[in-house]
């Protein structure tokens, strides 16, 4: 399993450096088989059954996979233009109908699961009839197959379990003609799939139908008798049964490939494209230009009359300060500050009443 999450991870890496999608240089086309006939498919589509083909080791590894694999058909569907491959299973009606078999099928999960932790009658009902309402959308999008009995089958199998939770749930309720109107509709399910499996060659899936006809004839039969014979209740019609929607509780999941404990270490990390060659060979071109400009400006800069106008050259920096001698210029200078005292504190002051006079033009 975590070899298949791997290889799919592995192969978007290689196709992030490998021009191997349709109009790609290096295009290449996968073949599998599928219901006993070829197709050929591209290498986007060839991503969407990694993870399907995972081995699952429990209930709640099977309820996530198969999120995981729903993702890849309902990303493909929503954000490619997949009518454009000749291949129908990149049609949307089809890639619709792997996406809702797959959530079907963690949802499945998670009915299994209810009934083992014998979850509340009204919880499991409702997860039941998300799954008969599927797998009842799965068999409109099929036009003629094996998969079309199969769902119908799904269908009618799960509408039973639904009807039969409920049942129960009338059962503690004390109202026991609601209790045998639901096991009747639990009745019409079960035979519905019963007829179609007399077609079906698989034998799990038979037994299976068979284990749930034993269940709701022998609560079937027992509610009956005991509304016969005790309660007397009124039993209501089955359109006049209260309506209770489905509940889903899962949801396409993407698989973060650039996870490290996905995909592991990158088998293609030594491979760097041409282009990015060329590209760093270019950006260090360029640096070295701009770095050898900057220096050149710089000696420049060193050679001017600049540095000759500074006077440097009469500052020996090397003699105590007490030997150095100051320029000229500079000396002059400061012996002439000197001899005006109050000149910085007037300019100081001139500048306070110039601030103060902006100040109170802006308050007028």
């Amino acid at each position: 399993m975590d070899l298949a999450k791997r290889y799919y991870a592995q192969l978007l890496l290689m196709k992030s450096r490998f021009p191997m999608e349709e109009g790609g240089s290096l295009q290449v086309p996968f073949i599998w088989f599928v219901l006993f006939i070829s197709f050929c498919f591209c290498f986007l589509f060839y991503y969407s059954f990694i993870l399907f083909h995972s081995i699952l080791f429990s209930i709640k590894s099977a309820f996530t996979h198969f999120q995981w694999a729903a993702y890849p058909f309902q990303y493909i569907r929503n954000n490619t233009d997949a009518s454009k491959y000749s291949a129908i299973d990149f049609d949307s009606s089809s890639l619709t109908f792997y996406t809702n078999v797959f959530l079907a099928q963690a949802q499945e999960c998670i009915l299994e699961k209810s009934l083992v932790d014998h979850r509340k009658n009204l919880v499991i009902a409702k997860i039941a009839i998300y799954l008969r309402d599927i797998y009842k959308l799965c068999r409109e999008i099929l036009e003629s197959s094996e998969f079309l009995r199969l769902c119908d089958i799904k269908s009618d199998i799960y509408g039973a379990i639904a009807m039969i939770e409920l049942g129960e749930k009338a059962d503690q309720d004390k109202k026991m003609g609601l209790r045998l109107s639901y096991y009747q509709v639990a009745a019409k399910h079960v035979k519905s799939a019963l007829k179609l499996c007399e077609k079906d060659k698989r034998t799990t899936l038979k037994q299976a139908v068979n284990f749930v006809n034993d269940i709701v004839t022998a609560k079937e039969t027992n509610a009956q008798k005991e509304n016969d014979f005790i309660y007397h209740e009124k039993i209501p019609r089955h359109d006049e049964l209260d309506i209770v929607e489905g509940v889903c509780m899962v949801k396409a999941i993407e698989l973060d490939p650039t996870d490290p404990s996905i995909a592991g270490d990158d088998l293609f990390s030594g491979l760097i494209p041409m282009k990015a060659l060329k590209s760093v060979s270019f950006y260090s071109e360029e640096k070295a230009k701009l770095k050898r400009s900057v220096i050149e400006r710089v000696e420049k800069k060193n050679k001017d009359e600049y540095l000759i106008s500074l006077q440097l050259d009469e500052i020996h920096i090397d003699e105590s300060v007490d030997e150095m001698k100051l320029p000229d210029m500079l000396l002059e200078r400061s012996a002439a500050f000197t001899s005006h005292p109050d000149s910085f504190p007037d300019l100081l002051d001139k500048l306070q009443r110039v601030l103060v006079i902006i100040f109170l033009s802006l308050l007028l």
